[in-house]
């Protein structure tokens, strides 16, 4: 019976001072990119063959994916703007930087990033066909957050207050019958201490 193993990497630091809209601007800076060279050689070596690589269409988190695709040349990089960052369980505001996807707009901010969270679970979260996957989906830290309230059943929403650091990353399995079980939650033992940045989205 085969079985769908998710990597879910948050994306490197960025230019938090950029105020441009974070689909074009938000790149990564130098400790980002050294962040994203360390977690894609760590993939790299970790004896798995990846299946896929999927990733959000913000820029921090392209640029993170585009560096990890050069370790693993045998892997198409597709994006998605279903991986977007969404609004971090509790808040009831919009956020920059976030958003609820396309889904919804009369709805409130947080119905839309429930929504939002809703339809990457669907897609993503889901039993494997055939031979065990293991695939990765490079995001940000409030949606991670927010898949795994989904995936775990934890209500109230955000009753589980979870930091995400920079590339750190979180490993769950899907079983043959749509079971999910949590293997680790932001691994940071492949960076060296002083590219521990601030858990954030």
């Amino acid at each position: 019976m085969a079985v769908r193993t998710l990597y879910l990497v948050r994306h490197g630091e960025y230019d938090h001072s950029d105020l441009r809209n974070p689909r074009v601007g938000k790149g990564l800076v130098a400790c980002g990119r050294r962040q994203a060279e360390l977690t894609a050689e760590w993939l790299a070596g970790i004896g798995v063959h990846f299946t896929a690589l999927h990733s959000s269409t913000y820029r921090r988190a392209a640029e993170t994916s585009a560096i990890i695709a050069t370790y693993l040349p045998h892997l198409a990089l597709h994006r998605t703007r279903g991986l977007r960052e969404c609004l971090a369980p509790g808040f009831h505001e919009a956020r920059e930087g976030c958003d609820g996807g396309d889904l919804a707009p009369d709805a409130s901010p947080q119905a839309q990033s429930r929504a939002h969270v809703e339809a990457a679970f669907s897609r993503f979260f889901r039993s494997a066909r055939g031979e065990d996957r293991h695939e990765l989906l490079v995001c940000h830290g409030n949606l991670i957050r927010c898949l795994l309230h989904r995936a775990l059943e934890i209500e109230p929403w955000g009753a589980m207050p979870l930091g995400t650091h920079n590339c750190g990353v979180t490993r769950v399995r899907i079983g043959p019958q749509g079971s999910v079980t949590l293997l680790t939650y932001n691994e940071i033992g492949h960076l060296p201490m002083e590219l521990w940045t601030e858990p954030g989205g």
